[in-house]
């Protein structure tokens, strides 16, 4: 339960309140990333971070630490998002823009991505 809390106070809280301010004078893409590291037989849940390997697509010692083992096709998918949004100011993949009122996110975790408009709880 700590670190859960710890999680929304120190990373999800402000990053709701930037994407927040943000939204009403640029686009905002807001993402969660929910894929479980497990590293040596531990689960550590998605350390800040996890997602590089895949946003770079990159398989490296230091990758599999931060995100576990690497899974090729998931990387396909999270980079090609980012390439878009670098190339065109859009990810790809139908991620829509942060809407304040819904909080539409792009969940990327295990079993892929989708939107996800309703957001959990605080811890």
């Amino acid at each position: 339960m700590a670190v859960a809390v710890t999680t929304d106070a120190g990373f999800r809280m402000p990053t709701i309140a930037i994407a927040t301010a943000m939204a009403d004078h640029d686009n905002v893409y807001a993402y969660r990333y929910d894929r479980p590291t497990i590293y040596k037989g531990r689960d550590l849940g998605a350390p800040h971070g996890a997602e590089l390997p895949y946003v770079f697509a990159t398989d490296s010692e230091i990758g599999r630490r931060l995100a576990g083992d690497y899974d090729p096709e998931f990387a396909d998918v999270v980079n090609s998002m980012w390439r878009a949004f670098v190339t065109d100011g859009r990810p790809a993949h139908d991620w829509p823009r942060y809407p304040p009122a819904t909080r539409s996110t792009m969940l990327l975790e295990p079993t892929g991505h989708q939107v996800w408009a309703a957001t959990k709880g605080l811890a």
